[in-house]
């Protein structure tokens, strides 16, 4: 969030940026999903998409060059 409101609309330019904002709302709506409601197994469904976090690992191999 303080990124966010620090590049304002500069944060969504980033490709990286907007990857990160994804998952992170994904991994919360799982959570929120788990937590407060029996939906019959969506909530496990979307943590898939949490493992999707480790991508963020070639966002440091990438700047790393």
């Amino acid at each position: 969030m303080i990124k966010i409101f620090a590049m304002e609309n500069q944060y969504f330019e980033d490709n990286w940026n907007r990857f990160d904002f994804t998952i992170v709302c994904i991994s919360f709506l799982s959570l929120v999903l788990d937590k407060f409601f029996d939906l019959g197994g969506i909530g496990s469904t979307l943590s898939v998409f949490r493992a999707f976090r480790i991508m963020r690992v070639f966002k440091l191999v990438d700047k790393a060059k």
